[in-house]
């Protein structure tokens, strides 16, 4: 037998320095102003989240994320008082088409994309769902199923890529019915994620929403083609404006 020896003496002493070196570095990418800092703070309990810390990651979010940009610094750190950071792993449905919403979400790092299934196809996903429900479909075939069919089978249509900075999950927290108007799969090794609450979306982002609503209404008001609908009719569709701007010669 060929055996190498360290002695005591040494293997402590390489030990420590390899801890020490672990803990600098740690402490190097957690200080205030980072990611790793933000995912920190958030990642305790609401109780337990100190003023500076608060701020710091306000701080940080004002600087890498224009939506805190539309809030003033008062409801910024409110905001991170409420918010949770998640990190997901992996290509992942965070939730389906059709299925309550819970929460809102603002992208850290990583990207999602947008999937959009048709009413047919929704109908055909509710009654292979109910009919595994009602045969008693076992665990096992469940998975030989997943194995034949990706992730994304039964989806639809891929309709968009969302990246840093990007929000969602807002519409179904406005709608009447709070129902999910798209599937959003996360497409990256690792997805982070700011999620507020449906309440806390109420109290504190609702708010701004209803405001750049009614901006929004406002300037249909202002076109011809739009001077005589019905406000209702409106108001769905200000939902769904976005301001894009495009450069000379750009396709559309």
């Amino acid at each position: 037998s060929d055996l190498i020896v360290v002695t005591k003496l040494a293997y402590n002493t390489l030990l420590k320095g390899a801890v020490a070196d672990s803990n600098a570095m740690a402490a190097k990418s957690e200080k205030p102003g980072t990611k790793a800092h933000l995912m920190k703070v958030l990642g305790k309990k609401r109780e337990d989240r100190t003023k500076l810390e608060i701020e710091a990651v306000a701080g940080y979010l004002n600087w890498r994320i224009p939506f805190f940009r539309k809030f003033t610094p008062e409801q910024q750190l409110e905001l991170c008082r409420v918010s949770e950071a998640v990190s997901i792993y992996g290509e992942t449905v965070l939730f389906k088409q059709g299925t309550i919403g819970e929460a809102f979400y603002v992208i850290l790092t990583g990207s999602v994309e947008v999937w959009v299934a048709t009413q047919d196809e929704m109908a055909v996903m509710t009654t292979l769902a109910q009919n595994a429900m009602n045969t008693g479909a076992s665990s096992s075939a469940a998975k030989n199923a997943g194995s034949v069919n990706p992730i994304k089978s039964g989806l639809g249509s891929k309709v968009a890529v969302l990246s840093v900075g990007d929000t969602f999950g807002e519409r179904a927290l406005e709608n009447e019915d709070s129902l999910r108007m798209a599937s959003i799969v996360t497409c990256e090794s690792q997805t982070d994620m700011l999620v507020i609450s449906r309440e806390d979306y109420y109290k504190l982002v609702s708010a701004l929403t209803n405001s750049a609503l009614m901006d929004k209404i406002t300037l249909l008001r202002r076109t011809d083609m739009f001077r005589n609908t019905d406000a209702t009719h409106l108001r769905e569709m200000a939902r769904y404006m976005v301001p894009t701007r495009y450069e000379i010669d750009e396709y559309l």
